[in-house]
């Protein structure tokens, strides 16, 4: 049974049946209110699978952000970002210093400017076509969501020291604000986790 209002799960994820409060702190809209938002651990008939609005293309409204941990920020769409905007303006400016994409903005390919679009000149098709497939095939979606879990599992053993499976939304976020944060740091720090879960892949691929 599904829990009245917002909560963050120890595995990450924000869970809950949205009410008029979550509304009221901006983290959903009128038309939520009654609907369930559940994690990727809980089974699929633990909720109440009402039908979500159309425009959502997922049943997730709110997040997370997947490098702090420490921001929650509206999603549902393709197109939603990743991160804060904290987070998110200097993960950008890492990819663009770096020329290529270090670390995924979002799930959508045009989020980490990848186009597909008609005007593209035909000589450049193929390597549009090489990078939108590296981009779909890239684990780093995955190891972002696991760095995101490695932050929550942080505040919820050393910030709020909690035992218990759940914390409410807005008791996760104060005690996340309590932290401070340098988020260049944090950035390098997640970088070089990547990095070294990278090469385990690689290496596992490699002897597998």
């Amino acid at each position: 049974m599904a829990m009245d209002g917002l909560h963050v799960h120890w595995c990450g994820e924000i869970v809950g049946r949205f009410c008029t409060s979550d509304v009221e702190a901006g983290w959903a809209d009128d038309e939520l209110v009654g609907k369930v938002q559940c994690c990727k651990c809980e089974p699929e008939d633990c909720c109440d699978r009402t039908d979500w609005p159309s425009r959502y293309d997922y049943r997730t409204a709110v997040a997370l952000c997947r490098c702090c941990g420490a921001a929650a920020i509206r999603c549902g769409s393709r197109s939603s970002p990743y991160y804060c905007k904290s987070c998110g303006e200097i993960l950008e400016h890492v990819n663009m210093e770096a020329g290529a994409i270090l670390v995924p903005l979002g799930r959508h390919s045009i989020v980490n400017q990848i186009s597909m679009s008609g005007g593209l000149p035909e000589g450049e098709m193929p390597a549009a076509l090489e990078k939108l497939a590296a981009f779909l095939a890239s684990p780093l979606h995955g190891l972002v969501d696991d760095w995101r879990d490695l932050r929550v599992e942080h505040y919820f053993d050393v910030v709020i020291g909690v035992s218990g499976e759940h914390v409410p939304l807005e008791d996760y976020l104060a005690a996340a604000a309590s932290e401070q944060i340098d988020r260049d740091q944090l950035v390098d720090e997640m970088l070089s986790w990547i990095e070294t879960r990278c090469f385990d892949l690689e290496r596992k691929e490699r002897e597998g």
